[in-house]
Formats: C-alpha cells, structure tokens, sequence
C-alpha cells in the first residue's frame, strides 16, 4: 500500500490501491553493480510480467510493465 504522500504524488486512493514496487539491480559482466532503479506505479493501472525459463519472450530475465 502507498505510504507517506506517495499517493498524492502518484494521484492514487488513498485507501484500497495497491503500490506496485519495482527494483531492479543491473550487474557488469563481472558482477560489479553498474545502476540501481527503482519503480512506483499505481497497482491497478499497470501489470507487471515476467517470463519463465520455459517461456521463450522472457527467458532471459527480462520483466515488462504494462499499462
């Protein structure tokens, strides 16, 4: 759930919209962190989907929002 004035900032509910939280760490080839992002968004009006290892559109890791 938001907290703080995050809903406002995000022009959500304050009560009953969840926060969807996205962090996502990208590491060099020899694992050195390179950037840190991070993600809010109103739950109900995005989607976020990852793939599987068995699913060839997401099988290396990536992860899409969708609006």
């Amino acid at each position: 759930m938001p907290y703080g004035e995050t809903y406002e900032d995000l022009n959500m509910e304050p009560i009953g919209t969840p926060l969807l939280l996205v962090r996502r760490l990208m590491l060099s080839k020899d694992g050195r962190p390179l950037e840190f992002t991070e993600i809010e968004a109103p739950g109900d009006r995005f989607e976020a989907a990852a793939g599987s290892e068995h699913d060839q559109a997401g099988s290396d890791g990536q992860v899409s929002l969708r609006v």
